[in-house]
């Protein structure tokens, strides 16, 4: 692929969108498993419930045939966001990294698709 000059018109053109979200983690123990938290012979007393939150990034990229402007391919890559503060580099890298893992199935039937 070969980025166009200015003037000249493209044949796809990429879109990105990047998201944050928080999410729920429910871990339940003890009791007996086929009653949930309840144990019938030791009543509601014998397990424990523990929540735990976390935030879960997306990433998507799309490609957009730009001669009939609709959406050839899309991409997406999802991730736990790292609690503790990255610096930029560390950022880009994990970045870097997520992009290269999405973009491995593009192009869509590309040599690694052929058997």
């Amino acid at each position: 692929f070969v980025l166009v000059e200015k003037g000249s018109g493209p044949d796809f053109v990429v879109i990105t969108h990047a998201g944050v979200k928080e999410k729920m983690n429910v871990t339940q123990t003890g009791g007996y498993r086929g009653y949930g938290w309840y144990d019938p012979w030791w009543g509601p007393y014998g397990g424990s419930t523990h929540v735990s939150y976390y935030e879960e990034g997306s990433l998507v990229i799309d490609i957009i045939d730009w001669t009939e402007k609709e959406l050839s391919w899309r991409g997406i890559g999802t991730g736990v966001v790292k609690e503790r503060q990255q610096d930029a580099e560390e950022m880009q890298l994990r970045i870097n990294e997520i992009t290269a893992k999405i973009l491995a199935d593009f192009p869509p039937g590309g040599p690694q698709h052929q058997q």
